[in-house]
């Protein structure tokens, strides 16, 4: 068994903002991609070049991998994008707290509840996992990188390591940040 490495993308203007940008294809903004040079310049992300390398088709994730990996070949796979938020896209808990619909969403199981026009966190994690399973068997001869989203990682993770009993929030890494797990149930690591 080899290892898995898990990447979240740097920040975009939505992030810097605190608007929900699931779905939206948006780029990293300046402040993400000083980020991502920064952390590259110190030695902080792992070598990978030996990995096979799989990204969300979202742009920013792909601008992160590009950045930290230039020459690096990798595949798309639309299932590692985030959760849709729908009619939330774009917005801020400011801008929403006072839709009716928003309120709906975000009171009782948020994992249950689907996002008008979007999905429901246990639709994307459903998504994820799906994905991911027809994945694992590669980590029998090869490294694994995924470049993904919040969501995704955090659902790979509490897979991996459900006796861990962390939510999804504590196994989301934050943005430019990831993991690094031995597949043979040794230990992980945040980079």
């Amino acid at each position: 068994m080899k290892k898995l490495f898990l990447f979240r993308h740097s920040l975009t203007l939505a992030n810097e903002e605190g608007k929900y940008c699931g779905a939206l294809d948006l780029h990293l903004s300046q402040k993400g991609r000083d980020l991502l040079l920064k952390k590259k310049e110190a030695g902080l992300f792992p070598n990978i070049a030996q990995a096979k390398v799989y990204s969300s088709p979202l742009i920013r994730v792909q601008e992160t991998l590009r950045l930290l990996y230039p020459d690096l070949e990798y595949s798309i796979i639309p299932e590692l994008k985030e959760m849709s938020f729908g009619i939330f896209e774009n917005h801020s808990y400011e801008e929403l707290k006072n839709n009716v619909d928003y309120q709906k969403w975000i009171s009782g199981c948020n994992k249950k509840n689907i996002c008008p026009q979007g999905e429901s966190g246990a639709l994307m994690e459903e998504r994820v996992l799906k994905s991911f399973k027809h994945l694992l068997p590669m980590l029998e001869m090869n490294d694994l990188a995924l470049f993904s989203h919040g969501g995704p990682i955090a659902t790979i993770m509490n897979f991996l390591f459900p006796k861990e009993n962390k939510n999804l929030y504590q196994w989301q890494p934050d943005f430019a940040c990831g993991w690094k797990v031995d597949i043979q149930g040794g230990p992980f690591e945040s980079f």
